[in-house]
C-alpha cells in the first residue's frame, strides 16, 4: 500500500486539523488470522493508526486511554463518554515485522479484547494486555476515511 511505504520515521500527518509526528510502524497478525496482516503505526501524543492494507478507504485512528481493568482482566460491556461499548472479539496479536521508528516504543505480542460501540459500530475500544511488559494497551479507535489523513512532510 503506497501510504504505508511513504511513511517514514518523523513523517508529519495531518489529521482532523492536528498534526502527528510518525514514531513507529509495525505489521502484526494474529492467532485466529495469521496470513492477513494490519499496520499500527505509532504517532505523536500517543495517538496511533490501524491499518488494514487490503482497503484502501478507510482506516482506524485513535490514542491510548487509562486502563479499563488491571492485568490481563476484560469485562465484556465498557461504559465511555457516555457511551456502551459490547465485545465482539477476543485474540492474540504477534508482530510480523517491524517497519521503522523504535521497535520497543511499539506494544509488541499482546492478548487483546475488541469492543464496539452499539450506537456507533465506526468506534471500537481495543482492550490489550502485554505480557512483555506486564502493562495495559487500551486504546480508543474511530473509523475515519484515509482522504481525511494529509501528509504534510
Amino acid at each position: 500500500m503506497k501510504f504505508l511505504d511513504d511513511l517514514k520515521e518523523g513523517t508529519i500527518l495531518k489529521i482532523e486539523n492536528k498534526e502527528y509526528a510518525v514514531i513507529a510502524m509495525n505489521f502484526y497478525v494474529t492467532e485466529t488470522n495469521s496470513k492477513d496482516y494490519y499496520a499500527k503505526v505509532l504517532l505523536s501524543n500517543h495517538h496511533c493508526l490501524c491499518i488494514d492494507p487490503n482497503n484502501s478507504k478507510t482506516l482506524d485512528f485513535g490514542y491510548e486511554l487509562k486502563p479499563f481493568a488491571k492485568k490481563e482482566k476484560f469485562p465484556k460491556t465498557i461504559s465511555f463518554n457516555g457511551h456502551k461499548y459490547i465485545f465482539v472479539e477476543k485474540d492474540y496479536q504477534m508482530v510480523l515485522k517491524h517497519v521503522l521508528g523504535d521497535q520497543l516504543a511499539m506494544e509488541g505480542e499482546c492478548l487483546f479484547t475488541n469492543h464496539i460501540n452499539i450506537d456507533d459500530e465506526t468506534e471500537t475500544i481495543s482492550m490489550g494486555y502485554i505480557p512483555r511488559t506486564k502493562t495495559r494497551a487500551d486504546m480508543y479507535l474511530k473509523n475515519i476515511e484515509f482522504k481525511k489523513i494529509k501528509v504534510i512532510k
